[in-house]
């Protein structure tokens, strides 16, 4: 899924196993925040647990994309699910840290690594190691 050109947020979301993940790319801000809020809402709504939000693109989120953000933690933690992030620039990194998000959200260097922890956690199968 992927939200339409004529928004700078852009975002796809995939599966991998029992994983949803979210690509993020662009400006999360308080224009493009209801779209992915409900796209979100339906994800959990269907049973989706496990979601991994892959920030490398993701170039700035305001307060309104960080309460998307606390929102699906929420909820996933209300259902025994989890939400964790990997690749953050200096200044979202810097936003999350400044928040406090990043004591809540378990953060990642690379898409692997967050799948390594949630496998970690029992959320899914363990991954083979990459040859």
């Amino acid at each position: 899924m992927q939200c339409t050109e004529d928004t700078i947020m852009q975002y796809t979301i995939e599966t991998m196993g029992q994983a949803f993940i979210l690509r993020l790319q662009g400006a999360l801000d308080t224009a493009d925040v209801a779209d992915l809020e409900q796209q979100l809402e339906k994800l959990l709504d269907d049973g989706a647990r496990q979601l991994v939000v892959d920030c490398s693109e993701l170039a700035y989120v305001s307060s309104s994309g960080l309460r998307v953000f606390l929102q699906a933690y929420k909820r996933l933690t209300a259902i025994n699910g989890k939400l964790v992030l990997h690749s953050l620039n200096r200044l979202v990194s810097q936003i999350f840290e400044t928040t406090g998000f990043t004591m809540m959200f378990p953060v990642f260097q690379s898409r692997e690594e967050a799948l390594r922890g949630l496998a970690v956690t029992g959320m899914l199968p363990k991954l083979r190691p990459s040859l």
